[in-house]
């Protein structure tokens, strides 16, 4: 599984340029030779099976070349705003490993406070992700409720995941509690801190070009686009979110107001209400922002619908280069 990390060695890397210490690292370890490769994060596993892998990952012969570190995804239950299916923290949430379960499972043949814990021997590290789209006034919360429940564990590990949803490149984000959160716990625990700030990485970046097929009257002018909300950007429907459209305002700021709507089959597959200074036509360009994070990756070919064109374009140059364009044999070749 491939992920985006931000490792911090120094929070200057932080204040000086956030994006400067991104890289990417394979996070996977071969276990038994070749017979089978399984992350070693482990998002959403209940504990069994968790305690069971991490049972098996210890048997691994040291000086074999297969062993690596094990983390365990563990539940802060720090609460988190938002949508429910955003919450991994919430009741009967499928992520994380309980602080009961990680106790009974710490303390096996030994006691508790040990430094480690005779069943966390081989254990490198702890991950928790309850934010999204937050602050780090959240994350200084969720850090005090990880601390009060696991951080007697964390003496003897060698990493700490703080996990994603940090709006670490929004205006007003504040870097400086951050860093002050990274050095509290590298400092008091000895431990190498990482993050992953995937939407902030690519924050109001990419746009989304779309063709108005037709304008239709229905109880209101409703303009049908050569996209989809529920093929293009599903995030607008599931989250849900009202995209930004340039030279576009909210219903009844401008002369003409209409909403915006997909070309699939889904009677709910619209975009939102916008108003324009004119009516919109058949063959005008919307431009829809920040698309370059979710909505790429999070496209479907549902009724068929051709995949958008990806396009690299130079502001300064004005100059468009074609990436990679899609066609009927990427939909045929998800189906067989």
């Amino acid at each position: 599984m491939w992920r985006t990390v931000l490792e911090f060695s120094r929070c200057a890397d932080v204040r000086t340029d956030v994006c400067r210490t991104i890289h990417f690292r394979r996070e996977s370890l071969v276990v038994r030779g070749d017979a089978y490769i399984m992350e070693y994060i482990v998002h959403g596993r209940n504990p069994e099976s968790f305690f069971h892998f991490f049972e098996e990952l210890s048997q691994i012969p040291r000086g074999s070349g297969n062993e690596s570190g094990a983390a365990d995804y563990v539940s802060a239950f720090a609460a988190s705003r938002g949508l429910e299916c955003y919450r991994a923290c919430a009741p009967g949430s499928r992520l994380g490993v309980r602080l009961r379960e990680f106790e009974r499972f710490a303390s096996a043949g030994g006691c508790p406070a040990q430094t480690p814990p005779p069943g966390l021997k081989g254990l490198s590290g702890l991950h928790f992700h309850t934010l999204c789209e937050q602050g780090a006034d959240a994350l200084d919360r969720t850090l005090r409720a990880f601390e009060m429940k696991f951080g007697r564990y964390l003496r003897g590990l060698t990493w700490v995941n703080f996990g994603g949803g940090h709006h670490i490149t929004k205006e007003g984000y504040d870097l400086e509690l951050l860093c002050r959160c990274i050095e509290r716990v590298r400092d008091r625990y000895g431990v190498q801190v990482y993050l992953e700030p995937g939407e902030a990485v690519a924050l109001n970046a990419g746009v989304l070009v779309s063709t108005v097929l037709d304008v239709v009257r229905a109880d209101m002018p409703v303009a049908i686009l050569d996209t989809s909300a529920a093929t293009h950007m599903p995030d607008v429907l599931e989250m849900p979110y009202r995209p930004l459209v340039v030279g576009s305002g909210e219903p009844g700021e401008k002369r003409w107001t209409c909403r915006l709507a997909g070309k699939s089959c889904l009677a709910g597959d619209v975009i939102g209400e916008y108003s324009f200074d004119a009516p919109l036509k058949a063959g005008d360009r919307l431009v829809f922002t920040d698309m370059a994070i979710y909505s790429m990756v999070k496209t479907t070919t549902f009724n068929g619908l051709r995949l958008p064109s990806i396009v690299r374009w130079n502001p300064d140059t004005d100059d468009a280069r074609l990436v990679r364009e899609f066609g009927y044999e990427d939909f045929k070749m998800r189906l067989s």
